[in-house]
């Protein structure tokens, strides 16, 4: 019965379920007392038999329930209750000359695993699980395109200018693996973000060269030939000046100029802190909001105060502010921006720079001290030690060598000592730090570990002899070599 309320009928003691229909008797009068004897439970069906002789057919289940001897629980009717009319667009009825069909499980099992007709999970074993070892998946370099996918972008990257304009730094490839998590970097902001670096290293350095020279031109006699020629060579812009102030020139008026305030020198601190400012305001997105104050704060001061033929006074206190503001902002750089791959572009800026102007110095400052120039043999201590300052070693090399001022412990101190900051040996350490945090780094990798094998295998000490100049002075020319290719490099590997 569909009906949910108690009739006449209904079989008792079953929550007011409707009458059983369709149920199968067997035949035989049914006694009112069944007397003491075995009777089965249940004898054999005889249905009704229909027209035409009967077909041969499988027996009856023993039990007259709707169950075909399985271990599925109780069957729903396919259609409706048997007492019941069956609608149209029904399931039909089974045939009661033939066997019962099973429509649907009353009690479905839940199947353990996504396809329906494989074979149930079994128990778990008596052994614990087997431990496989984690290892380290390697991203495999980009394949080809495929062209039924959608082309991958950049998370926020609406307005980032796209493959046909600017390149990505980021593809990982087969080269040498990346200490660091890089991200998507544009060619573009690599470039900026490596320029920023090698200019406030450069305007750092050049300050510090004019005030060093400047005092031990105070500590020298005037009737001595080292004067501010040295500069000019140092910096490597020997020709751009005489084409512009003539030869002979070389003046303290003219080279402080030429130095520090003229535009026309590409490498003067005018133009490097201005090249600070504009590569950080293409960038500035990727640097904290304050940045710019204190780059700002720089760029002001150096305005103001570097005037055309100002005393030796003035310009030593504004060099030495301008010295102190690009280290702070250094400084700030090392330990509020997020060390990423821009922070890594930004250190190979400082570090090659940083780099070459060390062998520069060493190049220019100690050749006439090597040579054994007789009118500066008395004062080669006093040279000696500006050559320190220039560095700002001074306290650093008594602290490490414990010596007096020697040439051959000083130029050993000067490229090989890890401990100083602007020793030749730590920044070729720093430049291959930072190239193990990017991605396909293994020309420049290549580079720089040549680098440090021609350092390792030259003897610096012996070529601080008085008659090995010729051989010192070839040797700075091969680290600058060795630093234009690094420099070549990471220019073709990232920024072209």
């Amino acid at each position: 019965m569909a009906g949910g309320q108690r009739r006449t009928g209904q079989r008792p003691r079953l929550r007011g379920r409707g009458r059983q229909g369709d149920l199968h008797l067997r035949t035989g009068h049914d006694p009112l007392l069944p007397g003491r004897r075995a009777d089965p439970r249940q004898r054999a069906v005889l249905p009704v038999r229909g027209e035409g002789a009967s077909g041969l057919r499988p027996g009856q289940s023993p039990r007259s329930r709707r169950q075909a001897s399985k271990r599925v629980g109780w069957l729903r009717h396919a259609d409706r209750p048997a007492l019941h009319p069956t609608p149209t667009r029904r399931v039909r009825p089974r045939d009661p000359r033939q066997p019962a069909q099973l429509h649907r499980s009353a009690h479905a099992h839940a199947f353990n695993r996504p396809h329906p007709g494989g074979y149930r999970g079994r128990t778990p074993p008596p052994r614990p699980a087997a431990v496989h070892p984690v290892r380290r998946g390697h991203l495999r370099h980009h394949r080809r395109t495929d062209a039924r996918c959608h082309a991958q972008g950049l998370h926020r990257g609406q307005f980032v200018p796209g493959r046909r304009q600017q390149g990505h730094l980021g593809g990982r490839t087969r080269d040498q693996g990346t200490t660091g998590v890089t991200a998507n970097v544009l060619s573009r902001v690599a470039e900026r973000v490596y320029w920023l670096g090698r200019y406030l290293e450069r305007a750092e350095s050049t300050a510090r060269l004019i005030t060093v020279n400047t005092n031990l031109i105070m500590d020298l006699p005037v009737r001595l030939p080292l004067g501010w020629r040295p500069l000019i060579d140092i910096t490597g812009s020997a020709e751009l000046f005489e084409s512009l102030y003539g030869k002979g020139k070389a003046t303290e008026r003219n080279v402080c100029r030429f130095l520090a305030t003229d535009t026309r020198n590409p490498g003067s601190i005018i133009n490097s802190i201005v090249g600070v400012r504009e590569n950080a305001r293409t960038v500035r997105e990727n640097m904290p909001r304050i940045t710019f104050e204190y780059i700002n704060e720089l760029y002001l001061f150096a305005r103001s105060a570097l005037t055309p033929g100002q005393s030796r006074s003035r310009r030593g206190e504004a060099l030495t502010q301008i010295s102190r503001l690009a280290q702070q902002l250094e400084g700030f750089l090392s330990q509020n921006m997020l060390h990423d791959a821009h922070w890594e572009l930004l250190r190979l800026g400082n570090y090659i720079e940083r780099a070459d102007m060390t062998t520069r110095i060493i190049d220019v400052r100690t050749v006439d001290l090597i040579a054994g120039h007789h009118e500066l043999e008395p004062f080669q201590d006093i040279q000696w030690r500006s050559v320190l300052r220039s560095f700002y070693a001074m306290q650093a090399y008594h602290a490490s060598v414990r010596e007096p001022v020697d040439p051959p412990l000083v130029l050993e101190f000067l490229f090989n000592d890890e401990r100083l900051p602007r020793s030749y040996l730590r920044c070729l350490n720093s430049v291959r730090r930072s190239l193990r945090g990017l991605p396909r780094n293994g020309a420049a990798v290549h580079t720089c570990d040549r680098a440090l094998k021609a350092l390792q295998d030259t003897d610096v000490a012996r070529l601080g002899g008085l008659a090995h100049s010729v051989e010192l002075h070839q040797f700075i020319n091969d680290c600058q070599v060795h630093l234009i290719e690094l420099h070549d490099a990471i220019v073709s590997t990232y920024f072209e």
